[in-house]
């Protein structure tokens, strides 16, 4: 019903400056709206602010943990974590992400991240994002500028460079897909990749791609809100970065089965 008073309400809208316009030749200006004839100026001014906020100046906000999953890679488990927080209207928001691990054999945390960032819409399917990110460990903060939107074909796409700090200057993008059988029953492949345009010995990182990820996550969304999901990860280093691993007698490769939950609100 309330979608029904909006679509009409905005076509009445759209039509009125042309019926104005017929049925008031007399005035030097066409009317905005045939409403004017009959209304004080500001109530039109309220109607019009009114409807302007029904129809997309609203804030929203939103709280999205996208994984809290548990992982066991040959009886190596951790637990792993990564979603955001979001607030602001259609064209300009305040950007929060946050992502981190915790290892239950060494009962110590793996890193982690927290990401701020200004975004602002540059395209119907595209947003620009520039901020700051700082890491645990190593502890560091870098610039970051990049996009985030939907590709055509519906793949989730985002890109962004991050500058300063031991890593040096990075490129980390990532790609989403979900294949639905159901309306609950879905399907999310990911494939998550870096490329570092200079060594970090410290940080026992290489020049180029150094490592790329994939997953595969069955959810079944009991609520649009929460949806457990079991799935597989695959971790690989590439390039110099695997090199230095293999000298220092790492693993290069790891494949984890994964069980966790997907929560929003």
């Amino acid at each position: 019903m309330i979608r029904s008073l909006l679509l009409g309400a905005a076509c009445a809208l759209i039509a009125a400056p042309a019926f104005a316009q017929c049925h008031d030749e007399g005035r030097d200006e066409p009317l905005w709206n045939a409403a004017d004839q009959y209304f004080d100026a500001d109530v039109m001014a309220q109607a019009r602010h009114d409807v302007l906020h029904h129809s997309g100046a609203t804030k929203h906000s939103m709280v999205m943990l996208d994984r809290f999953e548990w992982q066991d890679a040959d009886g190596e488990t951790a637990l792993k974590w990564e979603g955001g927080v979001w607030t602001g209207g259609d064209i300009n928001r305040l950007v929060m992400n946050f992502k981190g691990a915790y290892l239950p054999d060494d009962d110590s945390f793996d890193g982690g991240e927290v990401e701020l960032l200004y975004s602002r819409a540059a395209t119907r399917y595209f947003n620009v994002q520039t901020g700051l990110r700082h890491e645990f460990g190593p502890d560091e903060t870098q610039g970051v500028i990049g996009i985030e939107g939907l590709a055509p074909y519906w793949f989730e796409v985002n890109a962004h460079a991050y500058l300063g700090g031991e890593a040096g200057a990075a490129i980390e993008a990532e790609l989403e897909y979900e294949i639905l059988f159901t309306q609950r029953l879905i399907l999310q492949p990911v494939v998550e990749t870096r490329f570092a345009f200079g060594d970090a010995p410290t940080l026992d990182q290489g020049t180029g791609f150094t490592d790329v990820e994939a997953g595969l996550r069955l959810r079944y969304e009991i609520r649009r809100q929460f949806a457990p999901y079991v799935g597989i990860s695959w971790e690989r280093k590439l390039g110099e970065t695997a090199t230095i691993a293999r000298s220092m007698g790492d693993e290069v490769e790891e494949t984890a089965l994964l069980a966790g939950v997907r929560l929003w609100f």
